[in-house]
């Protein structure tokens, strides 16, 4: 359950496009759903890793219902897990003690669970029956194996526009993503992208997960001419992941100075992201950034500076 690139490869991915990602780990159309915002479940640790939140935790609207609210977490593992069944029995109970869909009287969400394995087969559902008892304890999972997956009909689907094209980025690791043939068609479906920063996420993501599978070295010779090989905005989240690895690393008798500097790092990083994307900021909304001083929210900030599609949408996401 240990933080790595990957995983936050693939949250980074799953937030840069949230309706496009759901739709191809639920295999449903874009217009089935509606991606609402990201809920904020800082105070619900992940069962069995009390120092990480799930900060991948969709609110959906299922449409062909009238909207009904789903919350659910989108969890990444580079090999599966056999005891995810029994985390997200224990996370999903408390994010529907802990979060509503509005503040209406009774309103409550509908739970799902997502798990995406970069490498092997998981099987986190369950179907536990005694009929004879009446008991039922039932928990169907969407689960993709991603390695199980054809990388020639994702991109297929991909260039009919039945995929989003951020699944470009996890392609590498699908049967087939290594052949000379499948990388060409990838480099020619992620170049015909009108804008330029995404056309550089593909590629950057693409290189990170690529490593998953063994085939780091055939990317990087394969992209080594391509106009877009890495991405800026990769490179500093896994900065970013670096820091926050040496900063838990440290003698537990940091001194309060070390950590209250650290924090100003931070929040230079994240006004420094939205400066660079959104020219000028308000007045209030720096001054709320500075005024922040809990590590995890300043994280969170980070991720959402660097993904997040318009100011208006990071205030509402950072509740700022």
């Amino acid at each position: 359950m240990a933080d790595n690139d990957f995983d936050r490869a693939c949250r980074y991915l799953a937030k840069v496009d949230p309706s496009g990602f759901a739709a191809w780990v639920l295999r449903l159309r874009l217009t089935s759903l509606r991606f609402v915002r990201w809920l904020d479940t800082r105070t619900i640790p992940f069962p069995g890793s009390p120092d990480r939140i799930c900060d991948t935790v969709a609110f959906l609207e299922e449409v062909d219902a009238g909207g009904r609210p789903w919350a659910i977490p989108f969890e990444f593992q580079v090999e599966p897990d056999p005891e995810m069944f029994g985390r997200f029995l224990e996370y999903l109970g408390r994010l529907w003690r802990s979060d509503w869909p509005s503040p209406e009287r009774g309103d409550r969400f509908w739970l799902g669970a997502v798990v995406v394995n970069l490498t092997g087969n998981g099987q986190c559902s369950r179907n536990m029956t005694w009929p004879s008892a009446g008991l039922t304890t039932h928990l169907g999972v969407a689960e993709r194996n991603v390695a199980a997956e054809s990388a020639a009909e994702t991109l297929a689907a991909i260039a009919a526009g039945e995929v989003a094209k951020i699944v470009l980025a996890i392609v590498p690791l699908m049967q087939g993503g290594d052949e000379p043939g499948i990388i060409e068609e990838w480099k020619r479906l992620a170049e015909a992208e009108p804008n330029a920063t995404r056309r550089s996420e593909y590629g950057g993501l693409a290189m990170v997960l690529a490593d998953a599978a063994g085939r780091a070295a055939i990317w990087k010779q394969a992209l080594k001419e391509w106009n877009v090989i890495r991405s800026k905005i990769v490179d500093e989240w896994r900065a970013e992941a670096r820091a926050e690895g040496e900063a838990k690393g440290e003698a537990k008798g940091r001194t309060e100075g070390e950590a209250n500097g650290e924090a100003r790092g931070r929040r230079t990083t994240i006004v420094a992201f939205l400066e660079a994307r959104y020219k000028s900021l308000p007045a209030d909304l720096i001054q709320a950034i500075q005024a922040t001083q809990d590590e995890n929210r300043l994280s969170n900030f980070v991720e959402l500076a660097a993904t997040t599609p318009s100011l208006a949408q990071f205030r509402a996401d950072a509740g700022i």
